[in-house]
């Protein structure tokens, strides 16, 4: 078995691994947007969501100001739905309150539990994921941003995985050398090739049994059928009873 002793960075894709994509975020949204009285599909609210951008300015990286942004981008999208100036707040309010309930189907199970223990152990956590929308106000909805340092949507970055430029800028933003990162996903094509032909250790989340650990030997990588998975093979004990004592170590 492949010692991991030299890795310090765990960067995650999104759809498939931290999240289920089915149904779609954007099909999720519409649903609960058709439950308040606008009715609208997925492919109205993808629709939206691509206008909107052009409603505002360009999205900034840091995560504070991305915050800020992300209000305005929200109501744009909300107003592209057909929702009066008047009523788009106390739409936002509703949306927010049924998004709980939708998230935490939404979320794998043990996502939040093992990022939060991967944070604990003192690893650097990030993400790169193709999945649309907008990267950060997804993970903002869903309680995962405040895990990671950085995420990197394809969107936004002008490249989608595979592509060995989104894997770089990772690489640089984390400052970090790519032995040392290992990266989680579902796609033998866009996460285990595409992190491996920059160095990272690819791993491939693999809960429906498909692949076989010789499929992925030639990466240099390996296997898991759970995210629980990872943290057995990084030796990582999530109930250390210094780390439950100490709740500073996870902002």
């Amino acid at each position: 078995m492949k010692s991991l002793e030299h890795i310090t960075h765990i960067m995650f894709d999104v759809g498939g691994t931290l999240a289920n994509d089915e149904p779609s975020y954007a099909d999720g949204y519409a649903a609960m947007l058709t439950g308040l009285g606008y009715p609208s599909t997925g492919a109205d609210y993808r629709q939206a969501s691509d206008g909107a951008k052009g409603d505002v300015e360009e999205a900034p990286r840091e995560i504070d100001a991305f915050k800020v942004w992300r209000e305005g981008y929200n109501r744009a999208i909300i107003r592209r739905l057909g929702v009066p100036e008047a009523k788009i707040e106390d739409v936002r309010a509703a949306m927010k309150k049924r998004f709980r309930y939708y998230s935490n189907a939404y979320v794998y199970p043990e996502s939040r539990f093992v990022l939060r223990s991967l944070r604990w152990a003192g690893y650097d956590v990030a993400i790169i994921s193709n999945i649309q929308p907008v990267l950060p106000d997804l993970l903002l909805d869903l309680d995962l941003m405040r895990y990671a340092s950085f995420a990197i949507a394809s969107d936004t970055f002008g490249a989608q995985k595979p592509d060995r430029s989104i894997f770089d800028e990772a690489i640089r933003l984390a400052n970090v050398d790519p032995k040392n990162v290992i990266y989680v996903g579902d796609g033998i094509q866009p996460d285990v090739m595409g992190s491996s032909q920059v160095g990272m250790t690819p791993v491939l989340i693999d809960r429906g049994g498909r692949v076989t650990d010789e499929q992925l030997a030639e990466y240099g990588g390996f296997r898991v059928g759970n995210l629980v998975e990872l943290l057995d093979r990084l030796g990582v004990d999530p109930w250390n009873e210094e780390w439950l004592q100490d709740p500073s170590r996870i902002r």
